[in-house]
């Protein structure tokens, strides 16, 4: 029947480079879009509409130009930009982990076939 030598144990999905690397990706992708998210209130949205406007009945190049660096600086900076760097850190650590987990596999040996023989003599 079977060998003595039993099966191998499962290893869980967090030990499996394929995992952790998407894991990786998905974290990298997030931390990114994080990192550049501005959040607009109510009031910057109406103040960002009149800057629309006043740019498009701007005749002036130079004061559209000032008029987008004004409302830049009403916007703000994105809040959440140390944390989304984090997570990009983060989802980047755990890909070179996966990559590295890769590399240091070993190969798989071959299955070797079992031939169908009978185990006793034949009786045909």
């Amino acid at each position: 029947m079977d060998s003595d030598t039993p099966p191998p144990p499962l290893t869980p999905w967090y030990h499996q480079p394929v995992w952790l690397g998407l894991l990786g990706l998905i974290l990298l992708v997030a931390g990114y879009r994080l990192s550049r998210y501005i959040p607009l209130s109510p009031h910057l949205e109406e103040q960002a509409r009149r800057f629309d406007d006043l740019r498009q009945k701007a005749a002036d190049s130079d004061l559209g130009r000032r008029l987008d660096e004004m409302a830049g600086r009403l916007a703000g900076g994105p809040p959440y930009l140390f944390p989304g760097r984090l997570v990009m850190l983060v989802g980047f650590v755990l890909f070179v982990i996966a990559g590295v987990q890769m590399y240091r596999q070993p190969a798989r040996a071959p299955v070797e076939e079992v031939s169908a023989e009978p185990a006793g003599p034949d009786q045909s």
